[in-house]
């Protein structure tokens, strides 16, 4: 029988009992399957929201992921990006300055001792040959890189005491900048320099013989002195152990066959110098140039002869030629700090001069009080005498 003619039947109530049975064991079997069909989506639907969740949860996760990488890589570039703004910093002032800065005169270098800046050194020794009665002190460097420098030291007056400070600036190996210059500010032996007759320079001799008569018997005073002849060292030796009670100071060395044709005037602190001379003691200058520092050369007289002659008549010798000696090594320091390059050919024949004919002095500067210089006026060396300076008595009473 047609299923759908049952159904219809059923359902105006005309069926009978047999197909009302079967009409209802089929609509109990729907049921049992819609109930089974109900329960088996709601739980595909409950795992496909689970797997919806956890996909959100990956999603967040590898979001999270992506950004804490991209944050970690903005990092590292930007470390990155500050190391190399670091390096080029560091290239161009340190790697690249330091290479400018070898290319010109290093004034912070220590080659020269192991004591102090070889600016230190060299200025000494130009200050040594070049400037009586003139110390400098040692010698303070800042660095700007690129071959700029800025040095700060002190020139001391062996007379008065009184100290200057010094600035200059380099830039480059060339002085751009500076207070005051020794090398032109003190013009000792102008007799010399200037040459005039015998009777000029007798008259200067008296008039300067009777200005110290007319001072106080104590009053300490500044002479240049030049002598009728010129003295070797040991003479010049024996004249201050004569005159002991005087200051020899500094000494001008001969440096050609005439006085007349010299080209430049140079000497030598002597033993008993105002100048600032202490022991350096620095072994690596000792070496080098023994008589660089007179004391030191006193105290450990390297290669002296064979006691012919007294030891600081022998020491000055030294040390003149070892002053000659170093500046001849430090011509880019000539350069700079005496401002012309044939200032080195110049220590070059004076020294091969007094390799080949001694070493000898034309005259001396002096630091004494007025009785003890009336005494040595009226010497027979005594050429000439120049007044520089007073003071009412020396500072260092004996």
């Amino acid at each position: 029988m047609d299923y759908k003619i049952i159904m219809k039947r059923y359902k105006e109530g005309t069926a009978t009992e047999e197909e009302k049975r079967q009409i209802e064991e089929e609509l109990e079997k729907f049921q049992e399957l819609e109930t089974y069909l109900s329960e088996a989506l709601d739980e595909e639907l409950l795992q496909e929201e689970n797997d919806q969740e956890e996909y959100r949860e990956r999603e967040v996760l590898e979001t999270k992921k992506i950004r804490t990488s991209v944050n970690k890589k903005l990092f590292q570039m930007g470390v990155l990006s500050a190391l190399v703004i670091v390096l080029l910093y560091v290239g161009v002032f340190h790697g690249v300055s330091s290479l400018v800065d070898k290319f010109y005169y290093q004034p912070n270098k220590e080659s020269v001792g192991n004591l102090d800046y070889d600016s230190s050194f060299d200025l000494y020794a130009i200050n040594a040959l070049n400037s009586p009665g003139v110390s400098t002190s040692t010698v303070w460097v800042d660095t700007h890189g690129f071959g700029a420098y800025e040095l700060y030291y002190t020139l001391r007056d062996g007379f008065t005491g009184e100290t200057s400070n010094i600035h200059k600036r380099l830039q480059r190996g060339e002085v751009v900048y500076t207070q005051s210059d020794p090398i032109y500010g003190r013009n000792f032996f102008q007799s010399i320099r200037l040459p005039n007759d015998e009777a000029y320079l007798a008259q200067r001799k008296n008039a300067v013989v009777a200005h110290l008569e007319a001072l106080n018997g104590v009053t300490y005073v500044s002479l240049e002195v030049t002598f009728t002849k010129n003295l070797t060292m040991e003479e010049l030796y024996a004249l201050e152990e004569k005159y002991e009670d005087l200051d020899f100071q500094w000494a001008g060395i001969v440096t050609g066959e005439t006085l007349e044709t010299t080209k430049e005037f140079i000497g030598i602190p002597l033993l008993n110098s105002h100048a600032r001379s202490s022991i350096m003691g620095d072994e690596k200058v000792l070496n080098t140039y023994p008589g660089l520092f007179l004391k030191d050369w006193l105290v450990h007289p390297v290669g002296r002869s064979a006691h012919e002659k007294p030891l600081v008549a022998e020491g000055y010798e030294v040390h003149y030629k070892s002053l000659l000696d170093y500046l001849i090594q430090r011509e880019e320091a000539v350069r700079v700090f005496e401002y012309r390059e044939e200032k080195t050919l110049f220590y070059e024949e004076a020294r091969a001069y007094a390799e080949d004919k001694g070493v000898e002095t034309y005259g001396v500067v002096i630091y004494g009080e007025v009785e003890d210089l009336l005494l040595l006026g009226g010497d027979d060396l005594v050429k000439s005498l120049e007044f520089h300076g007073a003071l009412v008595s020396r500072s260092n009473l004996k």
